[in-house]
Protein backbone atom coordinates (compact mmCIF):
# COMPACT_ATOMS: atom_id res chain seq x y z
CA UNK A 1 0.00 0.00 0.00
CA UNK A 2 1.55 3.36 -0.82
CA UNK A 3 1.36 6.18 1.46
CA UNK A 4 -1.25 8.13 -0.63
CA UNK A 5 -3.64 5.30 -1.54
CA UNK A 6 -7.41 6.10 0.13
CA UNK A 7 -8.91 2.29 -0.63
CA UNK A 8 -9.17 3.13 -4.06
CA UNK A 9 -7.08 1.13 -6.73
CA UNK A 10 -5.52 3.70 -8.98
CA UNK A 11 -5.10 2.96 -12.84
CA UNK A 12 -1.89 1.90 -13.63
CA UNK A 13 -1.04 3.70 -16.61
CA UNK A 14 -2.17 6.97 -14.51
CA UNK A 15 0.12 5.96 -11.89
CA UNK A 16 2.91 5.05 -14.55
CA UNK A 17 2.40 8.43 -15.85
CA UNK A 18 2.49 10.62 -12.82
CA UNK A 19 4.68 9.07 -10.24
CA UNK A 20 8.19 8.81 -10.33
CA UNK A 21 8.48 11.28 -12.53
CA UNK A 22 7.83 14.06 -10.62
CA UNK A 23 11.28 16.64 -10.97
CA UNK A 24 11.42 15.54 -14.90
CA UNK A 25 7.66 16.90 -15.24
CA UNK A 26 8.20 20.19 -12.99
CA UNK A 27 11.25 20.64 -15.03
CA UNK A 28 9.15 20.30 -18.27
CA UNK A 29 6.45 23.05 -17.14
CA UNK A 30 8.52 25.16 -15.29
CA UNK A 31 9.18 27.99 -17.99
CA UNK A 32 5.99 28.00 -18.96
CA UNK A 33 4.89 28.39 -15.52
CA UNK A 34 6.95 31.28 -14.94
CA UNK A 35 5.51 32.64 -18.28
CA UNK A 36 2.53 33.06 -16.40
CA UNK A 37 3.45 34.18 -13.93
CA UNK A 38 5.11 36.88 -15.74
CA UNK A 39 1.83 37.99 -17.03
CA UNK A 40 0.46 37.91 -13.96
CA UNK A 41 2.68 40.50 -12.43
CA UNK A 42 1.90 42.49 -15.24
CA UNK A 43 -2.05 42.41 -14.78
CA UNK A 44 -1.11 43.18 -10.75
CA UNK A 45 0.85 46.40 -12.34
CA UNK A 46 -2.11 47.45 -14.49
CA UNK A 47 -4.50 47.53 -11.77
CA UNK A 48 -2.35 49.01 -9.35
CA UNK A 49 -1.44 46.28 -7.02
CA UNK A 50 2.20 46.10 -7.43
CA UNK A 51 4.28 49.40 -7.99
CA UNK A 52 6.36 49.70 -11.18
CA UNK A 53 9.90 48.86 -9.21
CA UNK A 54 8.72 45.29 -7.68
CA UNK A 55 7.29 44.21 -11.76
CA UNK A 56 10.83 45.70 -12.37
CA UNK A 57 12.05 43.37 -10.09
CA UNK A 58 9.95 40.19 -10.01
CA UNK A 59 10.21 40.43 -14.09
CA UNK A 60 14.18 40.18 -14.04
CA UNK A 61 14.23 37.67 -11.94
CA UNK A 62 11.99 35.70 -13.29
CA UNK A 63 13.55 36.03 -16.55
CA UNK A 64 16.66 34.44 -15.46
CA UNK A 65 15.10 31.12 -15.09
CA UNK A 66 13.12 30.61 -18.57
Amino acid sequence: MKIWQKNIDVDSFVESFTVGKDREMDMHLAAADVLGSLAHTRMLNSIGLMSDDDLEAVQKGAKKHI
